[in-house]
Parts: structure tokens; sequence; C-alpha cells
């Protein structure tokens, strides 16, 4: 019966631990205050389009993004969650040009660093078997590199077109089974998965969270995401994500990964 009871409690701990904050269950692990800091890097296609062909170009970027989120009032036990995300993205930015040669290839044109940063203020509802949560992306952002005959022409067009609403929907326990619907809230918003993602996410393990799901947003082509948390003190946490697709042959992919610090309550 103790080796049971044990076990209980182990497991008890564990679906405490993996929980978001503004979730509470009454557990001296409960916390009101989070921040997280992440890098990342990949790969996406730039790709111009015509009539009966198409060509692309790779481009390597790196981004890193910065988190804070406060369950108030504190120390009430309470689902409301008002945060604040924020980021930056840079890219040696090159471009596929038509070729008008005898075999009508084509040829990649630099057109040097491009960047872009922006500030994530959002705020959520937290509950044990719902969430859902809105904010608002400062900034303008590229919906994605890739265009019709002139791409940079195409790219200032996409700049007002880019949503600046955040968001996401979860339906389920996040300690146990659940899917979720997120717009704007990957850390990091590019490395991190894209703009937007949608899947399922379990429990894989003790003390770890497995998110599998598809996503797009600045790739060109949609592709699918793994989001990977896993507890390294009471405290701790670490994240690490991989997106991987395919664009006109060029391998889009990215890696990043970041640590969550959970700031314990008073009197804990």
């Amino acid at each position: 019966m103790k080796i049971v009871a044990r076990l209980k409690n182990a497991l008890c701990c564990f679906a405490i631990l993996v929980l978001p904050i503004g979730i509470y269950q009454g557990d001296a692990d409960s916390v009101d205050y989070v921040i997280g800091g992440y890098g990342g890097t990949g790969q996406y296609a730039s790709v111009i389009r015509g009539c009966d062909r198409e060509a692309a170009a790779p481009n390597s970027f790196v981004d890193v993004a910065g988190a804070a989120a406060v369950a108030v009032p504190s120390g009430r036990d309470s689902p409301l969650v008002i945060g604040l995300r924020g980021g930056y993205f840079q890219t040696d930015w090159t471009v596929p040009r038509w070729s008008y040669g005898p075999d009508h290839d084509h040829e990649e044109v630099p057109m040097g660093v491009y960047d872009f940063g922006y500030v994530n203020p959002n705020i959520s509802l937290e509950l044990k078997y719902f969430g859902i949560g809105v904010g608002y992306v400062t900034g303008n952002r590229p919906e994605n590199f890739s265009g019709s005959g002139s791409v940079e022409d195409t790219i200032r067009g996409d700049f007002e077109k880019t949503t600046k609403l955040s968001g996401h929907l979860r339906v389920g326990r996040p300690d146990k089974l659940f899917f979720s619907l997120s717009v704007n809230e990957n850390l990091q918003l590019v490395s991190g998965g894209g703009y937007f993602d949608l899947g399922i996410g379990f429990s894989c393990g003790r003390n770890t969270l497995l998110f599998n799901g598809v996503s797009g947003g600045l790739f060109d082509e949609g592709g699918v995401v793994h989001q990977f948390r896993a507890r390294l003190s009471r405290r701790l946490d670490l994240n690490v994500n991989f997106r991987w697709g395919s664009s006109v042959g060029v391998f889009e992919n990215a890696v990043s990964a970041g640590l969550v610090y959970r700031f314990p309550r008073r009197g804990h």
C-alpha cells in the first residue's frame, strides 16, 4: 500500500508541475509569476511563382524572445493571467529572380539584412479544462518572403496584411490530453513554430509534456511542429521546439530552446 500511495503522490505532483500559470490545484508548487527567455534559428524559402514555373532561394534566420506572465490578483488562485511577450527576428535575405538566358533558369539576389521586432501584451483565462486568450502584436511583419513577379514589391505590400492579433484556444487538461490552437503566440514567434499552430498535447513521461501539430506563417509552406517541455527543477522548465517542412525543394526548418523560471508564491 505504501508503494501505491507513493506512486499516487508522484503522479499528483507531476500533474501540478506541468500545469501552466493560472491553473491551480491547491498545491505548494502553484505560482503567480513566470518569466522566460528563448533563442532559435532556422531556414525558410523565398519563392517566386509564374504561370508555369517557380523558383526558390533558401534563407537562414535567427530570432530571440522573452515573456513574462502574472496571475491577477496574486495569491488568490486566480485563473486570470496578464502577460507580455516580445521578440526580434533577423535574416540575410536573398530572393530568386528569373534569368533571361537560354535555359530560363533563375539567379539568387542578396537583398541585405532584414529584421523586425515586436511586443505582444496579452490576457487570458486559464481554467482546468479550458483556456482562451487574446492580445495585440505591435509592428509590421511579412506574411512570408514569397511572391509572384517582384518579390520586393510583394513583401512591401504584405506588411499591412499580417494580422496584429494574437490568441489561443485550449480544450482539455494540459497535464493529460488537450487540443490547442494559437495565433502569434509561439516563443519564439518564428523558430518556435511559426505564426500559428494547431495540434494535440499530452504528457509523455515524468515531468514532461509533448505537443505535436501543424504550423504556418513566415515559412512559405505549412509544416509540422513538435514542442517539448521538461521540468529541470522545482522552479525551472526547459522548452525545446522543432519545426520542419519543404517548399520548392528547400527544406524549411527551425529549432529553438528556452528556459522558464517559476517564482515561488508567498509563504512557500
